[in-house]
């Protein structure tokens, strides 16, 4: 089948729910912080597979079993594939791995907020003792403003059908 790549500076779930035929949707590195933006695409019944390397929210703790229980219909996720059971776990338990979700986002967000405050709330004798995980979302953090926002989407449609 051919296909059609294309880079736009969107962020993730908009307009691409009128993507009709979206097959697979790149969204590596690209800031995402707010998983449950991708709600907006399970109207994308064509979208078998997704990549969200590289994003503070492919972190958090329950993100393969959200995007997957949200998604039903993606085959692969981070190149790794679906499996049914995988699959059949994560719809029925959403509800759950969901709220999990919409805190990690809450906190995510106030480490954000506390970081751009300066010492992110730590005492001076604290500021030395960053972990390897936290390093790394400092380093996001310091990004201007104008980086962040431009956001890459490669996107495969199917043009055959």
């Amino acid at each position: 089948s051919s296909g059609i790549n294309a880079e736009w500076p969107l962020r993730p779930g908009e307009n691409l729910e009128k993507c009709e035929n979206l097959k697979k949707l790149d969204l590596t590195v690209n800031f995402i912080a707010e998983l449950t933006s991708i709600e907006s695409l399970r109207s994308n019944i064509f979208l078998e597979e997704m990549y969200m390397t590289g994003n503070p929210c492919a972190k958090f703790e329950r993100y393969r079993e959200f995007v997957v229980g949200t998604l039903p219909q993606l085959g692969r996720l981070d190149g790794i594939d679906v499996t049914n059971t995988e699959r059949l776990e994560a719809v029925q338990d959403l509800p759950n791995i969901r709220k999990s979700i919409v805190d990690e986002q809450e906190d995510y967000v106030l480490q954000q907020q506390k970081k751009k405050e300066g010492t992110g709330g730590r005492w001076y004798t604290d500021i030395g003792a960053e972990t390897q995980s936290s390093a790394t979302i400092e380093d996001i953090s310091e990004l201007t403003d104008a980086k962040k926002k431009k956001y890459r989407l490669r996107l495969c449609v199917d043009t055959t059908a």
